[in-house]
């Protein structure tokens, strides 16, 4: 089957257009119930969506029974443009989790109530996936919220976004009868609609207290700040998207409750000619291209500048600090002008969570400038965003005088595990340090442990660490020095079922099975990708069914000029008590019959840093005058 064609969305007619939804009752991920009263009390009202079960057809999804106070509730996709980006349904059949997405456009909903009782009160939470921005607005009645409030939840990487009115908001309340929610997205696309519940009341007010969110990227507090020779500038919100600076507020202040005391020659302008936009909360983001930015700095004389601290925080994705980009007017040793350009000396890197939209990832760069060094005066540092729908959202500038500065960050460790897979983690690697709590940086001269464990040892094995490693131990010990460091970890599935869970998609559209099982997709005898080799030989030989590989992974069967027939082929890097599949040679004379070719040997064996090893066979022998074609069967144990 053709991938394409499963994720292809239905096209509809530009306008407006009503989905219908089934009610549910559950509890939904992230969603609190009102503080001040239960929603079986009297003249309360509660309502959630968050089983979707299509994106066409007339308005439906009557709550019925399921909820208290409300006489029907009908949720609605209101959207002018319509096409195969979206909006598209997500998830299993219900009662599965399924979402409303879409790629490259803006949606609205409306959601029409019909309480029993006055409305005087109300809380509405909205969950969603994708969108950094959640709604552009949000109105009960066309009377706008009194209070907004956002929490990041590590469950599936999602956002609820909370919506209160109050008596006052609502003008006095509102009488009983038709009642219509309307929520605009904010962000252009990529916007997982997940649920939306709204909890009513005649008399209790339900305005939550806002929920710090736990999975925000940590700034790196300098121990210089609040020293009156240290320049500390802080951005917490921006004002200008695009070709204008941004200045920082003196009222910024960080965890520890250091201010900013440097705000005047020192801003962040946006210099890319993208779409971007400044949100709701204060971010620069642009959907349509990769933004870039510009930090001026302007000295206004004092001690030399030993050090700089530059940190970020961004969504979802972080700054590529390899573009990170110190560049200032100087002199050199005999006073001739010229202009420095340096690379971040020190990083730190942290990404919470699975580094989705719900996640805020803090990175930075760090120079230390030497006595031999060009001396430093006005500077800019250049940064860009790795690619388009990356909004920054704060950021840190620390400028140091402090003589011999050794500096505070660190150098990178990156780890990941090989070969492809798109779901789960078939490895636990942990890093163990016992010289520091801090595992974002490493320091020179400080060792750490590395130990990669099978998350199921029944499923997978490890199998060794990539090069330029090329090594087996296991734990792995490094030290590190003037360089970040990068540790891949390989691994072995030990059966098909293993390989098909972790190497195939377990996403799908409704109607669908996910990838996973769908037999059509990673069943033993599907070709998803077209090339001439069933998931069978896929799992057995190492390929990516999504990749038209055979032209690497398919064996080389060659006759050599003494008549002696030589087979290479791929297998997992396993030890033999370890291996669930047979590759077994066969002859025949008339390309019906095949038999056994007994008289074989392993002559060389090659890894193929990838988890895989190509190993030689020899039929002993030579060829034989009955033997005049050969091939190569599996077999799975």
């Amino acid at each position: 089957m053709n991938v394409s064609s499963r994720f292809a969305a239905p096209l509809f007619a530009v306008g407006i257009w009503a989905a219908p939804f089934q009610f549910s009752s559950a509890s939904t991920v992230g969603v609190n119930e009102p503080t001040e009263w239960s929603r079986d009390d009297a003249e309360t009202a509660y309502v959630s969506f968050d089983i979707f079960t299509g994106i066409t057809g007339g308005i439906g999804g009557d709550s019925g029974s399921g909820s208290n106070g409300v006489a029907s509730a009908t949720l609605a996709i209101v959207s002018e443009d319509t096409d195969a980006f979206g909006p598209m349904l997500l998830g299993g059949p219900a009662p599965a989790d399924n979402r409303i997405y879409t790629g490259d456009e803006q949606m609205s909903f409306s959601l029409t109530l019909e309480p029993k009782f006055q409305t005087d009160y109300a809380l509405v939470q909205i969950v969603e996936q994708g969108g950094p921005n959640g709604f552009d607005s949000v109105s009960l009645g066309g009377f706008e919220p009194s209070s907004t409030s956002s929490e990041m939840f590590t469950e599936e990487g999602k956002t609820v976004w909370r919506y209160a009115w109050d008596i006052d908001a609502l003008e006095g309340g509102m009488e009983s009868g038709s009642l219509e929610l309307l929520m605009n997205e904010e962000a252009v696309g990529h916007l997982s609609f997940d649920s939306v519940t709204v909890d009513l009341s005649s008399s209790s007010n339900v305005i939550p207290e806002p929920t710090l969110p736990s999975n925000f990227g940590a700034f790196v507090i300098h121990p210089e700040r609040g020293n009156g020779a240290h320049r500390f500038t802080y951005w917490e919100s921006f004002t200008q998207p695009f070709d204008a600076p941004n200045f920082a507020r003196e009222s910024s202040q960080d965890a520890a409750g250091n201010r900013s005391n440097y705000i005047d020659n020192v801003t962040i302008t946006q210099t890319e000619p993208v779409e971007a936009f400044v949100t709701g909360s204060g971010s620069i983001y642009s959907f349509s291209g990769s933004t870039k930015f510009d930090i001026e700095y302007f000295d206004d004389g004092g001690e030399p500048i030993t050090g700089i601290v530059c940190q970020f925080q961004t969504g979802g994705a972080t700054i590529d600090l390899d573009l990170v980009t110190l560049i200032y007017q100087s002199v050199d040793t005999d006073g001739q002008p010229i202009e420095v350009t340096r690379k971040g000396q020190f990083h730190t890197y942290h990404e919470p969570g699975e580094g989705g939209f719900a996640d805020r990832v803090a990175s930075g760069a760090e120079w230390v400038i030497s006595p031999e060094d060009p001396p430093v005066k006005d500077f800019v540092i250049k940064l860009d965003s790795p690619a388009a729908s990356m909004p920054v959202y704060q950021a840190q500038l620390d400028v140091v005088t402090v003589p011999n500065y050794a500096g505070i960050l660190g150098r990178l460790l990156n780890i990941e595990q090989e070969p492809v897979h798109r779901h789960g983690q078939p490895l636990t690697i942990t890093v163990n340090s016992p010289d520091t709590d801090e595992t974002r940086f490493f320091r020179p001269g400080q060792s750490i442990e590395l130990e990669a464990m099978p998350s199921d040892p029944e499923a997978f094995a490890f199998v060794g660490w990539k090069s330029p490693l090329n090594l087996e131990a296991n734990p792995l010990t490094h030290t590190f020095g003037d360089e970040d460091f990068a540790a891949t970890a390989l691994y072995a599935p030990l059966s098909y079922q293993a390989w098909r869970d972790v190497t195939f998609h377990h996403i799908a559209t409704v109607g669908e099975d996910p990838d996973d099982l769908d037999e059509l997709v990673s069943g033993l005898s599907a070709d998803l990708d077209g090339d001439g080799l069933v998931n069978q030989l896929e799992y057995a030989f190492g390929g990516d069914p999504y990749v038209m590989d055979s032209g690497v992974i398919t064996p080389r069967i060659e006759r050599l000029d003494d008549g002696t027939i030589e087979i290479t082929h791929r297998r997992w890097k396993l030890p033999s008590e370890m291996q669930n599949i047979r590759y077994v040679p066969e002859s025949s004379a008339d390309l019906e019959i095949w038999n056994l070719v007994e008289d074989v040997i392993e002559t060389n064996t090659h890894d193929n840093d990838d988890g895989t090893e190509s190993v030689t066979m020899r039929v002993s022998g030579g060829a034989t005058e009955s033997a005049e074609f050969y091939r190569l069967s599996i077999l799975l144990n």
